[in-house]
């Protein structure tokens, strides 16, 4: 019976890649102009590995599909790993990782990857949160009503141009050719265009994350007390299968976030979704919930489409662990063992108005330019302090102080009415240095003598640092963000 179930699944990958070479060939004879995407690309050479996990009864299928470009191993190697049932799974995954195939060192600049990794070590690390997303996924399929048709949940890329398809449900149940279609882009020709009475329905473009560290917006999943007294375990739905917790407008573009903590913004460019995503991350981080600053390489894209405002597609490669949450979460659940853990995630629960409000604060912020800047240096500081990068966090929370005792300074200048060439003699930074401005304002009482000192010790830190490569301790870096997150609180951010 196995033996069966295994050679239907391979004859419909391999009849999958055949349709997909056809397909490819015929676009390019015709010169069609069709793309596939790049997650989607099976032509020549390739490898695919299905790792395929089951429940017999009720039946649940979840499956995750492999495609890399190996040079050591066949253009033609297909391989179906499994039916794997919930018992097997650990020792069949220990043997597969083992095999001679996979010894091969991978590089990829693309991808954050350990000095000399095997291409064994980063399968092991997609394998190990496959386990982790078929248990998710059959808790919420044996619970489930009205069991969905099978679907492709998740593309994302893998080192050396492969990538990685996570299907929940049986995939044989896809017709190949009608899946292969829907690879590739079909455009049309602008006199075979229908002539459009209404303005057409488009996508909307842009890129997403997940907050990090993960954190749930809304009402978390609550045990029972019979959930309780037996020590069942509560989980969140997977990652991915979440519901919107909520979607409204920044500065005049879709913003979309979702319960598992999945956040999708309307950008034309990586760069422009990652300013504003860092804007809503840096008021997170005033608003003292956890948040660290987004990377550029971080985001993936996403469209959403516009009447509904529900995320269509989406893509992510495994880069970070704020990354690592798209392809089945990172560290415990959101709720782990019920008997001891309802007290520990209070503090990743945000509930909706909370996060709209943070959404709204943050918008405001933004308008000012002064506000804007503390607030992306102090989340750079608040995340190189995360990091351990003690040096960075001086550099970064010395700039809000330096900022702040600019502002502070000419604020002082324009309380005094005096003519305009005396202040702009005043208001120069020759020879009116941080030093000499911050002694000024301590003995006029805008500053007093214990921030003096605070300041003077954290400006020398800094100064030895750019200097000098000192390397602060953890304990300096803090008092340096501390102080900083201090004295913007009083300056604009703190009015906007």
């Amino acid at each position: 019976m196995e033996d069966d179930l295994k050679l239907s699944m391979d004859a419909w990958v391999r009849n999958y890649i055949a349709e997909f070479r056809v397909a490819a060939a015929r676009n390019a004879s015709q010169k069609l102009g069709l793309l596939a995407s790049i997650f989607d690309d099976f032509s020549a050479p390739c490898q695919v590995h299905l790792f395929w996990f089951r429940l017999e009864e009720p039946p649940v299928d979840y499956a995750v599909l492999l495609c890399t470009r190996v040079k050591n191993l066949p253009d033609d190697l297909v391989e179906v790993v499994g039916p794997i049932s919930p018992p097997q799974i650990k020792n069949k995954l220990l043997e597969v990782v083992r095999w001679p195939r996979w010894e091969e060192k991978i590089k990829d600049p693309g991808f954050l990857l350990p000095k000399d990794a095997s291409l064994g070590l980063v399968i092991a690390g997609h394998l190990a949160q496959a386990r982790e997303s078929f248990q998710r996924y059959l808790v919420t399929q044996l619970f489930s009503e009205q069991p969905r048709d099978a679907w492709i949940n998740m593309k994302a890329g893998f080192p050396g141009n492969g990538f990685i398809w996570e299907i929940h449900g049986d995939l044989r149940s896809l017709n190949p050719e009608e899946t292969v279609s829907r690879s590739f882009q079909r455009p049309q020709p602008a006199s075979a265009l229908p002539v459009q009475t209404s303005k057409p329905k488009v996508s909307i473009e842009g890129y997403g994350t997940h907050f990090y560290p993960q954190l749930w917006v809304g009402d978390p999943p609550s045990p029972t007390p019979e959930d309780v007294i037996s020590g069942k375990r509560v989980h969140a739905p997977p990652i991915g299968l979440s519901a919107k917790a909520l979607d409204m407008t920044y500065e005049g573009k879709v913003l979309i976030i979702h319960q598992d903590g999945f956040v999708g913004l309307e950008a034309q460019t990586r760069r422009e979704a990652m300013e504003t995503l860092n804007e809503i991350m840096g008021t997170m981080f005033l608003s003292k919930i956890p948040a660290t600053a987004v990377r550029e390489r971080e985001l993936g894209s996403v469209t959403i489409e516009p009447e509904s405002l529900a995320v269509a597609t989406r893509s992510s490669e495994l880069v970070s662990l704020r990354t690592a949450q798209a392809f089945g979460g990172v560290g415990p659940p959101i709720q782990d063992d019920v008997q001891f853990e309802l007290n520990r995630i209070s503090g990743r629960v945000v509930p909706v108005a909370r996060m709209r409000d943070v959404v709204t604060r943050a918008e405001r912020l933004s308008r000012n330019a002064i506000a804007r800047s503390h607030l992306m240096f102090l989340l750079e500081a608040h995340t190189h302090l995360l990091s351990s990068e003690y040096r960075q966090c001086i550099v970064m929370a010395w700039l809000v102080i330096e900022s702040w005792l600019e502002w502070r300074w000419l604020t002082m200048l324009d309380s005094k009415n005096l003519p305009k060439d005396r202040r702009d003699r005043f208001a120069s930074h020759d020879p009116w240095t941080a030093e000499l401005r911050s002694e000024t304002l301590s003995l006029l009482g805008f500053i007093d003598p214990t921030r003096l000192e605070k300041l003077t010790a954290i400006r020398r830190r800094r100064n030895r640092v750019v200097h000098s490569g000192f390397n602060p301790s953890k304990v300096g870096a803090e008092e340096a963000i501390k102080l900083a997150l201090e004295v913007a609180q009083e300056g604009p951010l703190g009015r906007s």
